[in-house]
């Protein structure tokens, strides 16, 4: 007895083979995609991270109140010891803020970085508002500040 193979099953059979090797293809690329945005949300937020490398500290009764207003277009308010002093205040905007190169300015008066000068001089009555007028006028403000 003679068998005989048609080509339609054997063909089937290949058809069936080649329509599970492209689903596997497929399932194998939305994995990769999966696993690409994963690590892209993972860069993301470790970009955040790494941009704002300042830390806050706990709050203390004797804190001083300070209302950074920046280039006329944000308010922030910051806390600062007594005893800290004004190249602290631009440390904090060189840290959390990613300002450089600025000016400060209170009462009419430019403050430069220095040791000597306490934050506690400028503030009366436990606060005071400080302008910050940025060198580049285009600054934005990192939404993920608070």
């Amino acid at each position: 007895m003679d068998m005989y193979i048609s080509s339609d099953s054997t063909d089937t059979d290949s058809e069936n083979e080649n329509e599970n090797e492209i689903e596997n293809e497929k399932t194998t690329e939305n994995e990769n995609e999966k696993t690409t945005e994963n690590e892209n949300d993972k860069k993301h937020e470790k970009k955040t991270e790494d941009t704002n490398t300042y830390r806050d500290r706990p709050t203390n009764p004797n804190d001083l109140f300070v209302v950074l207003v920046i280039n006329n277009r944000y308010v922030r308010w910051e806390t600062f010891l007594p005893e800290e002093n004004i190249l602290d205040i631009y440390e904090l905007l060189r840290d959390k803020y990613k300002i450089d190169n600025c000016t400060l300015e209170i009462r009419d008066y430019i403050l430069f970085p220095s040791r000597i000068r306490k934050v506690a001089h400028l503030c009366k009555n436990g606060g005071c508002t400080i302008t910050v007028t940025t060198k580049n006028p285009d600054y934005i403000l990192d939404k993920h500040l608070m």
